[in-house]
């Protein structure tokens, strides 16, 4: 059984911008859950790191193909704290996305 004890975040990818800002979890986590907001036509992937450093792709097979909002997603972050959507292509507008992590 999965839980949660984070309440929901925001977090935004900025107009001509492909990826957020870095989030912390402020500890590990197994699964994140995202609700995704209108897009430009685009594959969102993770991106994460070990300590908040450089971030690295996830996995391709973490990737969500997206193109209309109002979407909400679940994706596997095996174990990770760091990370950061990357939409494969530049947003045209600020775009927002709310998040919360998941522990099995």
């Amino acid at each position: 059984m999965a839980y949660s004890n984070m309440a929901w975040e925001t977090v935004n990818v900025a107009n001509t911008a492909k990826l957020s800002s870095a989030i912390d979890l402020r500890r590990i986590y197994d699964f994140i859950q995202i609700d995704v907001p209108t897009l430009d036509a685009t594959t969102l992937f993770i991106d994460v790191a070990r300590t908040g450093g450089t971030h690295h792709l996830l996995s391709v097979v973490n990737a969500v193909d997206v193109t209309t909002g109002n979407t909400s997603i679940v994706m596997n972050i095996h174990g990770h704290q760091f990370l950061k959507i990357n939409c494969a292509n530049t947003q045209t507008a600020n775009r927002s996305f709310y998040y919360r992590a998941y522990a099995i």
